[in-house]
């Protein structure tokens, strides 16, 4: 056996750490902004700025939306399962719940895909080594977030509830991953700057109707919002779908046993988080996983 890198599988890695790199430090500008917005106000202004910046990088590209109603009910789809779901109840989750806890249970988002693709994601079944890659990477989260973090599961009745939100999170995004494969052939800006507008004008009643009256909300908070709809939502969405129609779902699902190694060092710099050494054994077991279940070829 030869091993082997093409270039589209270094693209494909360019682009899944890219993505770690975004969606990585979006826990630690999350826990800003819930400081004074609730979870759908939160949601509603990362998908309303999203919403714009797509629309606008869309109408400066050339490109047009597609006008046939399989491709918006799609869209709609990944609307729901990508953005308006998990962005919420994750939100909500994190009220409470710890960083560790947080990045341990979204860590399972590959083995939810990997399940998910078996069955319903074409050239997708699962091999020896993608099973052993996703428990080696599962490992790494385990050595990364520690003992504590596991001993947190269950907790208070409140507790659970928050950690089974972010949990349902999780599995709306490994569904997402799957419908995206299934999307009829379409650019990446244009699907999403379409989920991102269908899942701003779902959310939009919403937070209206829960609109009770006028309070002081700080510029941090307003920023986070900001930062959290532009590049972790707007840009973070372009990237995703490129590398699902590049690599597959179960590949970009890689990123989540790397997001909560960034996620340790954005709560260190950021939130005043403590780090250990467990974070480079355990980003060796990571890496470890990823490479012995996507980087490795037979020839």
């Amino acid at each position: 056996m030869n091993t082997i890198l093409t270039p589209t599988g270094l693209k494909s890695v360019v682009l899944l750490l890219a993505l770690v790199a975004l969606w990585g430090t979006a826990f630690a500008v999350l826990k800003v902004a819930i400081r004074d917005l609730s979870p759908i106000e939160v949601a509603a202004g990362r998908l309303i700025t999203a919403a714009i910046v797509l629309n606008l990088w869309l109408f400066l590209s050339g490109s047009r939306y597609p006008k046939d109603a399989r491709r918006w009910s799609f869209f709609l789809i990944l609307s729901i399962l990508g953005s308006v779901i998990p962005f919420t109840v994750i939100a909500w989750g994190q009220k409470s719940v710890s960083s560790g806890t947080a990045g341990l249970l979204m860590g399972v988002i590959p083995l939810f895909t990997l399940f998910l693709a078996h069955f319903y994601a074409p050239g997708e079944r699962m091999n020896l080594f993608q099973c052993l890659g996703f428990l080696l990477g599962f490992a790494g989260i385990a050595t990364l977030m520690g003992p504590e973090a596991i001993m947190q599961l269950g907790g208070t009745s409140d507790d659970f509830l928050r950690q089974a939100a972010i949990l349902f999170g999780a599995f709306c995004y490994a569904l997402n991953a799957i419908v995206v494969r299934r999307l009829p052939e379409t650019s990446s800006l244009i699907s999403a700057a379409a989920v991102m507008t269908l899942g701003a004008f779902l959310v939009c009643p919403v937070v209206l109707i829960n609109f009770s009256q006028f309070r002081e909300v700080s510029w941090s908070s307003i920023v986070a919002v900001i930062w959290l709809g532009t590049v972790s939502t707007a840009v973070a969405t372009v990237l995703l779908y490129k590398l699902i129609f590049l690599s597959g779902a179960t590949f970009a699902s890689l990123m989540n046993y790397l997001i909560p190694c960034v996620a340790l060092v954005s709560g260190t710099l950021f939130l005043d988080e403590i780090i250990d050494y467990r974070a480079g054994f355990a980003l060796f077991l990571i890496l470890s996983g990823i490479g012995i279940s996507q980087l490795l070829r037979e020839t």
